[in-house]
Order: structure tokens, then sequence, then C-alpha cells
């Protein structure tokens, strides 16, 4: 897996621990810095530094293991484990002996999960107790992952002090799943229209999910090269010439034959069409066709079929790569759509090579992607992001607490219009086995998500979601962490904050866009391992800038970063340029 994947694969929540949380029996491995009269003594839990109240005489500068017993004068009172050495962070074996007198010593029995785990929490300096360990460890066995995966969900499940239950690790579990969120959706949706749904809930869920997933349609899903296509023959053009330039790019990347004036090429094109043999992929391009509707194609001029047919393509067809390359031999083109797109991109990034009508095509392009990006799209107005996470029902069990608190049902709650309430009613119903894996799959991927949804460290408010999108032919998800002091109203401040977008692109494949915002200025920082685009980069920022001004935004620098390790990835920490002010909670004593 590459740098940014390594990022990707579990998205990091939470800075570095500027304070911990002591409750009686933790027990954690920290190391003695001061002695002061009165047993008391400043020790760390690796980064933490914090006052305690000793019940033993230690020497400073050694690591030991403490039990916490209490709290005295608002400090935690602690109890060394006798005989019980400290762990290294190489896990040799003399720590497995270490590990074992440990386990002795609290009454836990000597198993690999357990070892696991104690391991694990100490490394991160994470406090734990005996029943952390022991329920912890029963879990990792009952669902086979005893394994670093397993131990590293038992650490996210302590650190957010989630219930430690298998009901929770199977969320979290879910919600790390490499699959897709609209897969996972379109499989449910395809196993309901299969079987049938002869309950009324599944005819609801499955038109809930079928909603979604084409809400999911991310963009107008038009093909890069559809608008030079489409400049080829339009007699509405004031610049002949951009004309000219689209046929000479559609000649170079192979999508027209090379030698064929552009006449024979409507010709072969209009003959193509009409020929039976290729009546499939023809429907499958103009739906309309297949209809009948209209001026037959025989009986107009060859150039006028070939602007027509251009203009009425259906728009998401030629993301399909084998479709794509039908369309092509229509053409009488031999290019690949891989082949095509390459080329095109080298064309925008090298435009000197081309000649003047060439240049003039890619302009007008480049003119008509920054009008069409944000845009509507034909089927899909808004992408309704808050929209779509309220369908998951992200907010259903909140928004059924505020109707049991206020007694009355809202006319604007409708639990039949989220996914989850529908997925937890289908898991009552007799259904295949094939059918409940499915739906418990997807209930337990939106459940992870909720639990770690929100976490508070100190004044900064995280959250992140992630919803499903559509990029040509397949599925990706969209995860997006907002990080923030919250607005007195509750709110997150729109004018300080850090957004983090960890994206899966068709062609610059893993991506993370750091976006912070300081006094309303956006600061963009873009990470991929693919060379810079610049003239790409170039030609959409003036639309990028016009759009942040509209919302009483200025763009400050856009910056791409090919990282060449994992620490350059973009993470969220205490990050210096957010200048938020966090001496209002480092450094402080621990109080139980």
């Amino acid at each position: 897996m590459n740098v940014i994947g390594q990022q990707l694969s579990g998205v990091q929540l939470g800075q570095t621990k500027s304070s911990v949380q002591l409750r009686p029996g933790q027990m954690f491995q920290g190391q003695i810095h001061k002695l002061y009269p009165g047993n008391l003594a400043r020790l760390s839990i690796g980064d933490v530094a914090l006052t305690a109240r000793l019940e033993a005489s230690l020497e400073q500068g050694m690591r030991y293991w403490f039990r916490v017993q209490g709290s005295s004068d608002s400090l935690p009172r602690l109890k060394v484990l006798e005989n019980v050495n400290a762990l290294t962070e190489r896990g040799s074996a003399e720590d497995r002996s270490h590990q074992d007198s440990l386990l002795r010593q609290i009454g836990l029995q000597d198993t690999k999960a357990n070892r696991m785990l104690i391991q694990q929490f100490t490394q991160t300096n994470l406090p734990f107790s005996k029943q952390n360990i022991q329920d912890a460890g029963q879990i990792l066995q009952q669902t086979n992952m005893v394994n670093q995966s397993g131990v590293e969900l038992m650490q996210t499940m302590l650190e957010r002090r989630l219930p430690i239950t298998e009901t929770t690790f199977q969320s979290l579990q879910a919600w790390h799943a490499t699959e897709p969120l609209g897969e996972t959706m379109l499989k449910l949706q395809q196993t309901l229209s299969q079987e049938g749904n002869k309950y009324a809930i599944l005819q609801q869920l499955n038109g809930q999910l079928l909603q979604m997933l084409s809400q999911a349609q991310m963009g107008r899903n038009e093909h890069p090269l559809m608008n030079i296509l489409q400049m080829v023959g339009n007699e509405s053009m004031n610049d002949r010439s951009v004309a000219t330039g689209a046929e000479q790019i559609l000649r170079q990347l192979g999508l027209f034959p090379q030698d064929q004036p552009i006449t024979q090429v409507y010709e072969q094109f209009k003959s193509a069409v009409l020929n039976e043999q290729n009546r499939q992929i023809v429907n499958q391009l103009w739906p309309h066709l297949a209809s009948n509707q209209g001026v037959p194609l025989a009986n107009m001029e060859a150039s006028t079929v070939f602007t027509t047919l251009m203009s009425t393509i259906r728009p998401e067809a030629l993301a399909d790569r084998q479709m794509f390359n039908q369309f092509v031999q229509l053409l009488g083109g031999s290019a690949t759509q891989e082949q095509a797109l390459q080329q095109f991109q080298q064309m925008i990034q090298s435009p000197t090579s081309l000649t003047s009508e060439m240049r003039g095509a890619i302009e007008e392009w480049q003119q008509t992607t920054r009008a069409n990006i944000g845009s509507p799209t034909h089927s899909n107005p808004n992408f309704p992001f808050q929209s779509l996470l309220q369908q998951l029902g992200m907010s259903f069990e909140y928004d059924l607490q505020n109707q049991a608190q206020q007694g009355r049902v809202s006319q604007s709650f409708d639990a039949t219009q989220q996914l989850k309430p529908l997925l937890m009613q289908t898991l009552q119903l007799p259904l295949s086995s094939q059918m409940l894996e499915q739906a418990e799959f997807l209930l337990q991927r939106l459940t992870g998500q909720q639990l770690l949804a929100s976490e508070q460290n100190g004044p900064l408010q995280q959250i992140i979601s992630q919803w499903p999108v559509k990029y040509s032919d397949s599925y990706q998800d969209i995860t997006v962490q907002w990080e923030s002091k919250r607005t007195p109203d509750g709110k997150i401040d729109s004018n300080h904050c850090r957004i983090l977008f960890y994206l899966y692109l068709e062609k610059l494949d893993e991506t993370v866009i750091d976006v912070q915002i300081q006094n309303r200025i956006v600061a963009l920082q873009i990470f991929n391992e693919e060379d810079k685009p610049t003239d790409l980069i170039e030609a959409l920022k003036p639309h990028l800038q016009q759009q942040l001004a509209s919302l009483d935004y200025r763009l400050s620098t856009v910056k791409w970063v090919q990282p060449k390790e994992k620490s350059q990835v973009a993470q969220p920490s205490n990050h210096h340029e957010m200048r938020i002010d966090e001496r209002s909670y480092q450094g402080l004593d621990v109080r139980v």
C-alpha cells in the first residue's frame, strides 16, 4: 500500500494528547520525572505530564506500572504494581516475561489476545483496567480477530470511551471495511430486486436505496472529451478555428481516422450508426433512437447526424470503458479510453507543442469545464451532502430522542425516509441469509460511522462524515473531517477551521485535500503522489477564487505536495498555522 493509502486505510481522529483522565482501577506505565515532599511526584504517560500522590517510595527517572486507587486533594492517588517490570516498545522475549508477570498480578489468563492488548495499550500510552482487557480479549477471540487490526480497533474503542461490546466492535470493523459504502448499498439493493419485495418495509428500503444511489452521482458524469466532440461541426461557434482545432485533437488522439476528410468521417459514422450489427451499442448511447422518436436518421445529412447525436448522447454512457471503446469504433477510430485520456492530459499540460487551432480548442474546453464545475447536474441540481447524511440515518437516534422530549411527532421526522431505521426493521423479518447478512453489515457500517462521528479534544471539536459518490462506473467514499472550535451557539467556527478531504479519484488515485481557514482566508494543500498538473490547476484556480469569493472567503495559496513518507500526509494535528490558543488545556494536572 502506498503512502497516502496508509493514511486512508484508517483515518486517525484526535490530536496529540494534552491531558488524560484516570479512573480508579485503571493501570498504566509511566515514568517518574521529579519527586516532591509529601509523596508527590511529577510523572508522564507518554507525552502527557501529570502530578500524582504515590503510595510508595520510587526512584526518579525510572519507569513503573501504576494502578489508580482514587484521588485526594484533587490529585490522583497511585499505587505501584510490585514485581512487574516496565515494557519496552520492541516486543522482545523479555517483554513476554514482563507481560506474564502483569497478567498474574492482575489475575488474568495468559492468552495471545490479552498479551497483544497490553502491548498495544502500553505502546500507545493508554490507561486500561482489568475489565477492559478481559472484555476485549474475549471479543477478539469470539470474532477471530486476534491480530493487529483487532487490537487497534479495541484501542479506538478505549480512546473514545465506547462500550467494549461485540456489537460496538463489529460496527467499527464494518466501518473500516475496504468496500465502498455505495457498493455495499448497491449489493443489498440488487438482492432486494432479485428476491422480490414481499413485505412493505422491503419496498420502502429498496426505494430508499435507489434514491440514495441515484443522488450519489457526482458531477455531470460527462466524459472529458465530450466537449471536444461537440465542437466539431458546431455551426453556432463564432470562431471556426476552434472547430478545426477540435477536429485536429480528435485525429491526434485516435478518435478520428488520421487521413479521412471530415466529410468522410461524417458519412462513415452515419453508416455505422445505421448498421443493424451496431444496434445494441447505438441504443445504449442514444436510448431515444430505440423508440423511433424524431426524424429518421437515414433522411438526415451525415454532418447533421453527427452533430445531433453528439449533443444528445447519454451523458454518463462514455464513462464505461467498454462502451467508450465501442463508440470510438463507430467514429472509425482506434484509440482506447486510457490511451485517449492520457494523451489528452499531456496536451493540456504541454500546449506549446500544439497548433494554434488546437490551443484555441483546449482554451475553449477549459472555459466550458470551469463553467460546469459546481453547476447543477441533469439529474441532481445540488449534490445534497447534508440531506444524504440525514437519509443515511446518521441523526436517527438524536431525532428520536428529540421527539420523545417534545412529546409529539414532528411532521419533518419520517423514519421511512432514513436508511438506518429501515434496516433495523428489515432485520426483524424472516428473510434469506444473504439478505440478512447484507442488511446487518450495512447497518453496522452506519452505526460505526455514528460512533466515530464526533470527538472533543480540549476546546477543539472534530467531526467526521463519510458518504458514497459515484465517479464514472464505480462507487467511492468521500470522507470529510472538520476540526474547529465551537461558536457560542454550538456550531463550527467557519472563520477559523480546518477541513480534510480524503478522496479516491479515478485518475489521480488516492488524494488528501487539506483546507485551512484563518480569518476567512483559505490555504489549500493537495497531497497526491502524481506529478502536479500545473496547467490544469492554473486553469481552474480563477473559478475556485470566484466561488470562494461568493461565500466571502479569499483564496491565498494552492500547494501540490507529493509525500515521500507517511508523516508528510495531512493529518489532524496541533498545526501552528491554525493559531488556536490551546494554552487553556495543555499541561493540566489530572483531576479524578
